[in-house]
């Protein structure tokens, strides 16, 4: 995979993101915004928690940015305004939101949270050579025609990796159940998993989907406990629904342990799932969550956190979308998507405040020789008592290593 440029320092970082933002949710402007302004589009599901509680990540990203006066571009200082609109995870709906971006508010550059609409947009957004930077389990983004776009963040990297860490650290573990919920993002989910578990052998991996719109689980929990894994994962169903999987399986009696591939906080997952079931809990974390956090950089943003909101309630690791394209708005020295593209397809390498070091990568098994997909640091984390312990970090060099690997057996 091609490599990037040594990482800027965090102080840097912090610095880079002095800019003053200013959010539009659906319509209402949260803060003004100055003459000199960069307009960046924001969508996502506003039904999933995590979509709220990246607002307010951004809000805090845009405290600790207006002390320094703006974003560097080119030796020109530029404010820089987010204008959110909820896609409701719904293609239609995504589609409006992306037209009314470009063509009403004019934007250059859209950040897409997790949702299963991304391929939908893609037309839109390259015929009209806009940047779509997204996280997003469908490989389409990847594609060589795909000029525009790019997949920064967990998926599908902290799946894979962490999957592969955890059954190579416990390899009495031979079973596990995937729960999954039965729509697009659900079944690209499965597919993933599939695949992860053929390249690391030896552990058979069934996968149960229930319905999406489902509020009783009960009936996969008895279903958990009649088949009896090693170990139980419920993904790609949003914080509510792995909850209420997870739920389901342990009030049915199965008792063996509960891992997840994707990260999510402690904080988060605690307010929907029992102590009881919460506890050996295997799952991705963040600098930020842990006490003291793990960097100077996530100390410093969640003392910001908590001083607006409060204690941290939040279910969000970080925005690597955001800070993907600062860093190559910055490096680019221009506002033109083209040169942005250029940057981020050649090898970017960037620091993301709360979750660690980012770099962009190359997909030759999808015949594409441009950095377009993205891996990062890995920390591991169980719970116990109710809080994260960290369990080990698995370095950017060895989850590039993983995951190239990985890639090249398909």
């Amino acid at each position: 995979m091609k490599r990037g440029s040594k990482s800027p320092v965090y102080g840097l970082i912090l610095a880079v993101l002095a800019l003053s933002i200013s959010f539009m949710v659906t319509g209402k402007v949260l803060t003004a915004a100055t003459e000199e302004t960069l307009k960046i589009g924001l969508i996502g599901p506003m039904e999933r928690p995590n979509t709220v509680d990246q607002i307010h990540m951004d809000e805090i990203y845009a405290d600790m940015i207006n002390k320094a006066g703006g974003l560097s571009i080119g030796g020109q200082k530029r404010k820089i305004k987010f204008i959110f609109y909820d896609h409701k995870n719904d293609l239609a709906a995504g589609r409006a939101a992306v037209n009314r971006l470009i063509f009403e508010d004019k934007v250059k550059f859209i950040l897409a949270g997790f949702s299963a609409v991304t391929d939908g947009l893609l037309p839109i957004t390259e015929a009209n050579k806009v940047a779509l930077i997204t996280n997003t389990p469908s490989p389409t983004i990847l594609k060589p025609n795909i000029n525009y776009g790019f997949n920064v963040g967990y998926l599908p990297v902290l799946p894979i990796v962490s999957t592969a860490w955890f059954f190579k650290s416990h390899p009495e573990f031979k079973h596990i159940v995937d729960a999954l919920p039965d729509h697009q993002t659900g079944h690209l989910v499965a597919a993933d998993q599939q695949r992860i578990f053929q390249s690391i052998g030896g552990v058979k991996c069934d996968v149960e989907f229930y319905p999406p719109t489902a509020t009783d689980l009960s009936a996969l929990g008895t279903k958990i406990r009649k088949m009896n894994p090693d170990v139980f994962q419920s993904a790609g169903g949003g914080p509510l629904l792995d909850a209420l999987a997870n739920k389901a399986a342990y009030a049915a009696g199965w008792r063996g342990q509960f891992f997840q591939g994707t990260p999510s906080t402690a904080v988060a997952i605690e307010r929907l799932i029992p102590p009881e079931v919460l506890e050996g809990y295997v799952l991705p974390g963040a600098p930020f969550e842990f006490d003291p956090p793990l960097t100077q950089a996530a100390k410093d943003f969640k003392a910001a956190w908590i001083a607006k909101y409060g204690k941290y309630q939040g279910e969000v690791l970080g925005d690597p979308m955001w800070e993907c394209l600062m860093t190559a708005l910055q490096k680019a020295g221009s506002t033109d998507p083209e040169k942005v593209a250029a940057v981020i397809g050649n090898g970017l390498k960037f620091e993301s405040v709360v979750s660690g070091t980012f770099e962009m990568v190359a997909r030759p098994d999808l015949g594409n020789k441009r950095t377009v997909d993205s891996v990062c640091t890995l920390y591991l984390k169980k719970i116990a008592g109710g809080k994260p312990v960290l369990v080990d970090t698995v370095p950017l060099e060895k989850t590039d290593a993983m995951y190239d690997a990985f890639n090249s057996r398909r």
